[in-house]
């Protein structure tokens, strides 16, 4: 979460690397497993700072400039449009999608934005501990049924910004992280 400019191994921003296309390899590869084991749930963690999100879609890699903090809004949109397009693939099978903010969470999560001392001390008084910050997610995975929109926060449907209800944006975001991923399809 807003770590300096740093990449992952495969040569992606940290970040979007991170929080959004290894998500997106690993369900991808795993959909036809999922697709045989029906029912079943497919959970992306976001983050309410979605709603600050623009996927910079020409320089998905930051190579011409760097803000940590877009950076990490921008990651946070594209756990959600990765969602809604997932769940436009998905309608008409027993898999539900949700993406799930699970609030301030007291973790190290935030190391880069402030000192570890400072972080963690302040994240005791105005962040919800690990337990509480799961519940969205157990709530997802134990009871909740997918409905319309499927952004989810505080054990219950949340409001998804306007861009993360971007269809075009959310295919056009699936298309390029097929790319950037090595899962196009060759025409």
């Amino acid at each position: 979460m807003m770590c300096p400019y740093m990449k992952t191994e495969d040569g992606f921003e940290m970040q979007m690397g991170t929080n959004h296309l290894g998500h997106f390899l690993l369900t991808s590869l795993l959909l036809p497993l999922l697709t045989h084991s029906e029912p079943a749930r497919i959970i992306t963690v976001s983050s309410l700072g979605h709603s600050r999100g623009c996927i910079p879609f020409d320089d998905m890699n930051y190579e011409k400039g760097y803000d940590r903090v877009h950076a990490y809004e921008n990651s946070k949109l594209a756990n959600v449009l990765f969602t809604r397009q997932l769940a436009k693939i998905l309608k008409g099978t027993n898999i539900q999608v949700f993406a799930v903010h699970p609030g301030a969470v007291q973790s190290n999560l935030g190391r880069h934005i402030m000192g570890t001392w400072s972080a963690s001390n302040l994240s005791t008084i105005f962040f919800k501990s690990t337990i509480e910050g799961i519940q969205t997610t157990l709530h997802c995975a134990l009871e909740a049924t997918q409905k319309e929109p499927y952004y989810y926060s505080d054990c219950g449907l949340g409001c998804a910004s306007a861009a993360a209800r971007d269809d075009a944006a959310a295919e056009k975001l699936w298309q390029i992280s097929e790319k950037m991923v090595g899962l196009a399809k060759e025409d």
